[in-house]
């Protein structure tokens, strides 16, 4: 039997898995990662890019994890009702509406004023 003396280990630059810690680094991984977190109000984990593997660019990625293809995006009609359209006749009757309430506030102000 034989006892070997280890002297007092720093350990103040590894990560424990067992306590709450603040990591404040830049690492790059090679291989696969995975976030696993059960903490309520994890913070934002910011990237140049986020790659859904076995995904390619047809699709699009989720806030929940899943994928939709952006083909699914482009189907269907917008509806646009509460927008003015650029054709001249609608934007001409746009200014005339907008001047004609520009003076009608203008004339209750003045009368306001008197």
């Amino acid at each position: 039997y034989i006892k070997i003396e280890v002297a007092d280990v720093d350990l103040s630059g590894y990560m424990t898995l067992g306590t709450a810690q603040t990591i404040t680094a830049n690492k790059t991984f090679n291989n696969a990662c995975r976030f696993v977190s059960s903490i309520d109000g994890m913070s934002s984990v910011t990237g140049s890019s986020f790659i859904k593997s076995g995904a390619d660019s047809t699709v699009v990625l989720l806030g929940a994890g899943g994928t939709k293809p952006i083909s699914e995006f482009t189907s269907g009609s917008v509806n646009d009702s509460n927008y003015v359209k650029k054709r001249a006749k609608n934007f001409k009757q746009f200014i005339e509406y907008y001047e004609e309430m520009m003076m009608s506030y203008q004339c209750r102000r003045v009368k306001k004023i008197i």
